[in-house]
């Protein structure tokens, strides 16, 4: 389907930073450990960096970071680490890159028997004949939905909870997470140094190819063992490791759907060159995206939906910037929201599409929708947050809703801060804005939480950071 803008580490020295997270000397290193025939975490497993002297161990989460960073010398510095545990074999990963300012970020799925895995470039991956991921026929970019299918999802507004990708590594089709799935190709395809409205584009980019693959039809083979996307032909994939940036671009835009056409489409995309232009591909390519030129649009100031824009005509948005992100969900983990003492419904009413989400408070309790946004926040971290509420005319008084923003480090939630929203018994959509003080704490995560007494209504949930543009 595509050639990776990876086509070397070196190249990443013409990148930089998010501009508005600007790199420092210095990455981090954090994970996960996991058991990979159950998926449960495993506690107190061993995690070390031996070249660097460095030592730390996992959480009753299976969650682990070293508390000292790494300091990089150049774009970035190539680690390996090694996680032990008893009852599994050993996990090594080689040649894992830890960009300045940046979190390289570990997966970790511990086996009966050891793992050893290296992290190769593109280039490394054609000298040893393994294969890369080369574009298939622009011609082929958009056929009609009459080939094999696996997972077989067809909704157009919510992404698929999972999908099958064949794995070279393993040698067979396996189910992963399908956001897991979009971060971890995203960091294979898109430099993590480049700009923050780049990375997005290439996450919308990301996400809608895999969509696409998982519909009726779409599939690269049906039957048993089959699956939507391979690491090969189609997106890059590498489950052991990714980047922080990364995963902030695709939680960023996972909410933020966009229709060619009408519907979710086969969003091509290639390399380009350093000298590709913020401007259509013609040619060859024409009607792709350019992974090159998605930079060159960022370092102009351009914003990463009017990069997708850029590259793909007639662009339709739903959602967009939207971290409501399921409004057609019949999923009970509801994608990304958690809700206590309480439940949550759909409703067919909304501020800003077709619905939004109505919380419904247990008996005599202040009911609390929750998510959990990844951003590396530093102690200065600015956030500006904003919600449209609504107080139905159900209720038998007026509603005050709390909004709460809580900084979340390795050791778990940290410093909040809050403002009571009062709102009306009118059932009218207000939106409401938070700007909160900055944290004073270094953090991995933001948690949004909103809370009342009353039913009330949500949609429209954005939240902007010094991430930048997503």
């Amino acid at each position: 389907m595509l050639v990776t803008a990876w086509q070397a580490l070196g190249l990443a020295a013409n990148g930089r930073a998010p501009a508005s997270n600007p790199a420092t000397s210095q990455g981090r290193v954090a994970g996960e450990v996991l058991s990979w025939a159950t998926k449960r975490p495993v506690a107190r497993a061993a995690v070390t960096i031996p070249a660097l002297g460095l030592r730390t161990t996992s959480d009753r989460w299976g969650r682990f970071a070293f508390a000292q960073r790494i300091r990089v010398p150049g774009s970035y510095l190539r680690v390996t680490a090694r996680v032990t545990a008893p009852g599994f074999g050993s996990w090594t990963i080689r040649g894992a890159p830890v960009w300045r300012g940046d979190s390289l970020l570990l997966h970790a799925d511990l086996r009966p028997t050891a793992f050893d895995h290296t992290v190769l470039t593109p280039a490394e991956r054609r000298s040893a004949g393994l294969p890369t991921g080369v574009p298939s026929s622009p011609s082929a970019s958009s056929p009609a939905a009459s080939g094999p299918t696996c997972t077989g999802w067809d909704d157009q507004l919510v992404p698929p909870r999972t999908t099958w990708i064949y794995y070279s590594p393993d040698a067979k089709a396996e189910q992963f997470d399908f956001v897991f799935y979009a971060v971890h190709a995203l960091q294979q395809e898109w430099i993590p140094s480049w700009d923050s409205d780049a990375l997005g584009a290439g996450a919308v980019a990301v996400k809608t190819y895999a969509w696409w693959r998982a519909g009726t039809g779409h599939a690269r083979t049906g039957g048993p063992g089959c699956y939507d996307s391979n690491d090969y032909s189609d997106q890059a994939f590498d489950p052991t490791w990714t980047s922080g940036y990364a995963e902030q671009a695709v939680y960023a835009t996972l909410g933020s759907i966009a229709w060619q056409n009408g519907a979710i489409f086969l969003s091509h995309y290639f390399a380009g060159a350093t000298t590709t232009p913020c401007a259509p591909v013609t040619g060859t390519y024409a009607g792709w995206m350019s992974q090159w030129g998605t930079k060159d649009c960022a370092d102009a100031g351009v914003l990463w939906p009017a990069i997708v824009e850029t590259f793909y005509s007639g662009i339709t948005w739903h959602y967009l910037r939207n971290l409501v992100v399921n409004p057609g969900a019949e999923s009970p983990a509801r994608y990304r929201w958690a809700v206590l003492d309480g439940d949550l419904h759909r409703a067919g009413t909304s501020f800003a599409g077709a619905y939004s989400w109505k919380v419904v408070p247990a008996p005599s309790r202040r009911a609390k929708l929750l998510q959990l946004v990844p951003f590396d926040g530093t102690a200065n971290a600015a956030y500006h947050e904003q919600v449209a509420l609504q107080c139905p005319t159900a209720n038998a008084s007026a509603c005050d809703v709390t909004l709460i923003l809580t900084a979340v480090t390795t050791g778990g939630p940290g410093p909040s801060r809050s403002v009571v929203i009062h709102l009306p018994r009118d059932g009218v959509w207000r939106v409401s804005k938070f700007n909160p003080s900055s944290f004073g704490i270094d953090h991995q995560a933001v948690r949004l939480t909103f809370k009342s007494a009353e039913q009330f209504g949500v949609d429209y949930v954005y939240i902007t950071s010094a991430f930048g543009g997503p």
